[in-house]
């Protein structure tokens, strides 16, 4: 979803390779730091599902009301 917003914002092609490297690059930063901060924490592996798994409830609903407010106006 989040893709598809980028894409028909941006009309150059070399804009929009650019910033598709850069959120995928922000992704992969993103997700490490989160395992480096996991293994430093000696957290049982099911709490550390949990806290993915909530994460990524987070980021969907800043997505989903993010669109949402967009829409409507």
């Amino acid at each position: 979803m989040f893709a598809s917003m980028i894409n028909e914002s941006i009309e150059k092609d070399d804009y929009r390779n650019t910033v598709f490297s850069m959120i995928s690059l922000v992704c992969n930063l993103g997700s490490s730091v989160l395992l480096f901060g996991f293994t430093i924490m000696n957290v049982n592996v099911k709490y550390n599902y949990i806290i993915l798994g909530v994460l990524a409830i987070v980021v969907f609903m800043i997505c989903v009301f993010s669109n949402d407010m967009k829409s409507r106006y």
